[in-house]
C-alpha cells in the first residue's frame, strides 16, 4: 500500500510525496549512486520541506529569507535571499 503525504506550504501550494521519501532521502541516495559521501554534500534550502535534506548533508546552507526553524540547522546562512543566495553560497564554499 502506498501512503501519500500532503504538505501545505505558506504560499498555499501543495506538495505530494510517498511516505518515507523526502529531499533528504533523495539527496543521500543520489550521492551514494555517484560515490559522494553525505559529509561532502552541500544542500541549500529555505523552507520546512528542505529540513530532511539539510539535516543529512555535511554542509547545510539556508538563504537569508529562509524560515527561522530551517536557519537553526544551517552551518551557513547567506547574506542574500533566494534570488542571489545560492550564487553567494557557491562562491563562498566552492573554490
Amino acid at each position: 500500500m502506498i501512503t501519500l503525504i500532503a504538505l501545505i506550504l505558506q504560499d498555499s501550494t501543495w506538495r505530494l510525496t510517498t511516505q518515507g521519501v523526502d529531499k533528504g532521502t533523495a539527496t543521500i541516495e543520489l550521492g551514494r549512486k555517484l560515490g559522494i559521501d553525505a559529509r561532502e554534500i552541500i544542500a541549500i534550502g529555505d523552507n520546512g520541506n528542505d529540513l530532511p535534506m539539510l539535516m543529512k548533508v555535511g554542509m547545510p546552507v539556508v538563504v537569508n529569507n529562509g524560515i527561522e526553524d530551517v536557519k537553526k540547522v544551517a552551518k551557513l546562512v547567506t547574506d542574500q535571499d533566494y534570488e542571489s543566495g545560492v550564487a553567494e553560497a557557491i562562491n563562498k564554499l566552492i573554490p
